[in-house]
């Protein structure tokens, strides 16, 4: 195969639509197949070099995001605890303010009971003041 057709085949590896039939079905109709393995493995050991070559380059990258992706764990673990704490304050807060109102929606209650009796009180008072007038 010469550097186009190595080309061509290299840029049909890397399509969104690459099949491995049609890729092959397309090759084997051109060459033979012993001449297609030995360009395939030769292909796929490209390949492997390269990925090899990438991680060699990319290895401190990577062990840089795990360790920042360890610590970050780590921090959200740490923060877990305050917001725990806060929440039970609010909790203990909505508590608080929950009993300060039936406290005061009791005492406003007695209140108004309170001023009905004296209404009521006040009433027969001066109803009967009335009647001893008479």
């Amino acid at each position: 195969m010469d550097l186009q057709e190595d080309l061509i085949v290299k840029e049909s590896f890397f399509k969104d639509n690459f099949s491995v039939d049609q890729c092959l079905s397309k090759y084997t109709h051109k060459s033979d197949l012993e001449a297609l393995r030995k360009e395939l493995k030769s292909y796929g050991a490209e390949l492997q070099q390269q990925m090899s070559d990438i991680l060699k380059t990319e290895t401190e990258a990577i062990v840089n995001l795990a360790e920042y992706l360890t610590n970050l764990n780590s921090k959200i673990e740490n923060l877990s605890i305050p917001i725990c704490q806060l929440r039970e304050e609010i909790r203990t807060l909505y508590d608080l303010v929950e009993s300060a109102e039936k406290s005061y929606n009791s005492t406003l209650e007695a209140l108004k009971s309170n001023n009905l009796k004296k209404e009521q009180y006040t009433f027969k008072t001066g109803y009967c003041n009335n009647l001893s007038v008479y």
